[in-house]
């Protein structure tokens, strides 16, 4: 009786105690960088940074409604869980020091807890992660139409280094041969 009192105790205690360790660690690492410095700069962005978060944000959950669409005649898993579970991903792979691949592998462990096999989980998180670099590719180049207009070109494309539109041309034939190899078409 007494392990499990101390099992109760130590899970309301641990999450308090974990946080102020954050939270303490992160006004450290504010007060090392220079708080004006790290002010000055929050100041400059102004209002730009809820765009940024809500740009961000939307991004992230349309990854994971796209990838709970893919999934969702293969599994049976609630369609809430996808997002989430993107959310968890990109936490992961983000806020720790992973190598960017313990978020995939995590995501995919967790979605067997709803009763989905381990093959699929995996499929199911390269497929995420395919889409992702789909969406970084359609967002990259969405920026660069942006800069070529805000530059004051006459053309989308006019004007634009060789090397970036080289580079551009490179990458899209590379995610296509992906996508060909990895769906092969019958």
């Amino acid at each position: 009786m007494m392990q499990k009192s101390n099992d109760v105790t130590m899970r309301k205690v641990l999450p308090f105690f974990v946080l102020t360790i954050g939270v303490g660690l992160a006004v450290w690492l504010v007060i090392a960088a220079n708080f004006t410095a790290v002010v000055h700069s929050f100041a400059q962005i102004g209002w730009g940074i809820a765009a940024i978060i809500l740009v961000r944000a939307v991004m992230i959950m349309m990854n994971g409604v796209a990838w709970g669409e893919l999934l969702a005649t293969s599994t049976n898993a609630p369609f809430v869980v996808f997002p989430l579970l993107r959310w968890v991903r990109e936490a992961i792979d983000v806020l720790l020091p992973v190598g960017s691949i313990g978020g995939s592998l995590v995501c995919a462990r967790l979605l067997t807890f709803w009763r989905v096999s381990s093959t699929i989980a995996v499929a199911g998180v390269v497929v995420d992660v395919f889409l992702q670099t789909v969406a970084q590719i359609m967002f990259a180049g969405i920026g660069a139409l942006l800069q070529t207009k805000n530059a004051g070109l006459s053309a989308a494309l006019t004007g634009i280094h060789p090397w970036t539109r080289g580079g551009c041309d490179c990458g899209q034939r590379l995610l296509y041969s992906f996508a060909v190899w990895w769906c092969p078409l019958d």
